[in-house]
């Protein structure tokens, strides 16, 4: 991640190590005037440097001088900015003039240039990891590159009739932040960050802004935590995320395909093919008793009784003859009643 930073875009790591405290924090604001779309442009010859050679080798090559890309080729004084500074104790104050030595308004910052130094003491991978990660070192670079460098950029530009196209990138840097916080899911975010090289930077530098309310969200709706895991003080806070999402997801397939298999296997026992074979012993007891039980309820078929046979005689074999089981109701009724069986008469 620390190898696509502005700072890697400028100087070299051994280079780096060799550089002043003071040497560091131009290069640093170098780096803001390349970042914000500035070109540079070469030092004048006869002319001394503005940068001493005791802050650093690299350091003190720095023009300090800028063009926008589109006036490249123009040649006079007001198609280029120049960067200042004026010492006020430990304090540095940058700010920009035109070519023709016009102040740019508004386009100037204050830096401490003790706190800076101490900020920007470690190595070049440390300190461009720090300008996503740490606060103060965040804060630092945001007002160099928006604060000093943006507005000189777009003075420069309007003042030279160079067109800037109104776009979502062009709102002031903490617009743009508020706008991507509102934004509801974290891969509608990575959607808006691919869209440019500057939404993936702005979005890269705000880490802590943005991913970490999104990672305690998802935690917070976790059922079970994932920090313990493994450690997570070397990530990101959009890594971090990555990870409680694609193991949140992980579990939720997991659980999906653990209760698609229960279902199948329910649903095998359920088979008959799948059933041990009947035991013909328990079968037959079990004929046995369900017999016995409807004699002893007398359910099942009656025969015809002596009375029917007689009823036919009586009337003739033309009448039609009664339902074999109703008559064997009324039997059994007037039995059950009575006490014995009903005498019919020829």
């Amino acid at each position: 991640m620390a190898r696509v930073s502005p700072l890697h875009k400028v100087i070299e790591a051994g280079r780096w190590d060799e550089e002043r405290p003071l040497g560091r924090l131009f290069l640093v604001v170098h780096a803001a005037f390349l970042d914000a779309g500035f070109a540079p442009l070469p030092h004048p010859a006869g002319k001394r440097g503005p940068i001493p050679k005791e802050a650093g080798r690299t350091a003190s090559a720095l023009s300090l001088r800028y063009t926008a890309p589109e006036l490249l080729r123009r040649r006079h004084a007001q198609a280029s900015v120049v960067l200042r500074q004026q010492v006020y104790g430990r304090k540095i104050i940058f700010y920009v003039q035109r070519g023709d030595g016009r102040p740019v308004a508004s386009s100037w910052v204050a830096v401490d240039a003790l706190a800076a130094g101490a900020l920007l003491s470690g190595g070049l991978d440390a300190t461009a990891l720090a300008l996503r990660r740490d606060a103060t070192l965040m804060a630092l670079w945001r007002g160099l590159r928006d604060a000093l460098c943006r507005r000189a950029h777009v003075d420069l530009c309007r003042g030279n009739g160079v067109a800037l196209e109104p776009t979502f990138v062009s709102l002031p840097g903490d617009v743009v932040l508020a706008i991507l916080a509102r934004v509801a899911e974290g891969v509608d975010l990575v959607r808006v960050e691919r869209t440019c090289a500057t939404l993936r930077r702005l979005v890269a530098e705000h880490d802590r802004e943005l991913w970490k309310p999104r990672y305690e969200a998802a935690v917070a709706q976790a059922s079970s935590p994932f920090d313990s895991c493994g450690s997570t003080a070397a990530l990101s806070w959009r890594e971090r995320y990555e990870r409680v999402n694609s193991t949140r997801l992980s579990l939720r397939l997991a659980r999906l395909l653990s209760s698609n298999l229960d279902n199948m296997l329910n649903r095998s026992r359920r088979c008959g093919c799948c059933n041990p074979p009947a035991d013909p012993d328990a079968e037959r007891r079990r004929s046995r008793v369900a017999g016995g039980w409807r004699a002893a309820a007398r359910i099942g078929r009656v025969p015809i009784s002596r009375g029917q046979d007689q009823e036919e005689w009586r009337h003739g074999a033309g009448t039609p003859r009664r339902n074999a089981g109703d008559c064997g109701m009324w039997i059994r009724f007037f039995s059950v009643r009575t006490g014995r069986q009903p005498q019919f008469r020829a």
